[in-house]
């Protein structure tokens, strides 16, 4: 999660560490055309990967996207966004109409990826840091993994694939790489070096410890529950169902057959 740096020091604020932290800071920070925070759950992948943060420092599971865990989780962004501490936009933006946002000052928090940096570099702002996504009081922080994959499959040419993808994903090409894309590479030794070059990464590569693949459960499943998930997100935050009664919806849209 970024954070405008000046505006907390103008509120009196540290870093929210955890939900009740983050919906105090967010109110404090949301004055008229500001607002506090904002995130991207459009009607896409993307809603799901951004919610899906939350999610899974909740404790939640794709596989029971109804949990007691998941209903608090999409609690939190339903009262965030009924409050008006996040603008009713959430439910189009993308993460790129995120990092505009936040860019011009009209968000004092961000949920978002490394991949923003460079952009947020050639604003020229400055005046923000990244802290590990809050979390429930005795939640540990943690993302969705998964986006480019590297695969070898059973051809006679496997050898040389498995060959290719074991010297890209070596230390020192990983951390290549790594800078190339701004995204944590999956090397850890490479990841830590990234995060002792560039301290900005740091909170990125520190939660990558607690983070779980998104179709490490479900496999080629994945897609269906992820349209449950994200039509849920959509249900809640636009007020057409509680929280609970959304993903009790998307449970069984995930799992009918």
């Amino acid at each position: 999660m970024y954070y405008n740096t000046k505006l907390f020091t103008a509120a009196g604020l540290q870093a929210p560490r955890t939900w009740d932290e983050l919906k105090a800071a967010a109110a404090r920070l949301t004055d008229g055309a500001q607002h506090g925070i904002g995130f991207a759950v459009p009607a896409t992948e993307e809603g799901s990967f951004q919610f899906e943060a939350f999610f899974l420092s909740a404790g939640g599971s794709l596989t029971t996207l109804n949990s007691p865990q998941s209903v608090a989780a999409l609690q939190l962004l339903a009262d965030l966004e009924s409050s008006g501490a996040a603008p009713k936009d959430v439910l189009t933006w993308t993460q790129a109409n995120v990092e505009e946002q936040f860019a011009n000052g009209s968000l004092a928090m961000m949920v978002n990826g490394p991949w923003q940096l460079p952009q947020l570099a050639k604003t020229g702002m400055t005046d923000f840091a990244v802290t590990p996504i809050p979390v429930p009081v005795g939640g540990t922080p943690s993302s969705p993994l998964g986006g480019e994959v590297w695969a070898a499959g059973n051809g006679p040419k496997s050898a040389k694939a498995a060959a290719v993808i074991k010297c890209m994903t070596s230390q020192a090409n990983s951390l290549v790489w790594a800078k190339l894309t701004n995204y944590v590479p999956s090397n850890e030794q490479a990841a830590q070096q990234l995060a002792a070059g560039a301290p900005l990464f740091k909170s990125f590569v520190d939660e990558i410890g607690g983070a779980k693949g998104r179709t490490a459960a479900l496999g080629v499943k994945y897609p269906k529950y992820s349209e449950a998930l994200w039509t849920a997100v959509q249900s809640a935050l636009a007020g057409r169902a509680t929280p609970a009664a959304a993903l009790d919806a998307a449970q069984k849209q995930a799992t009918a057959r």
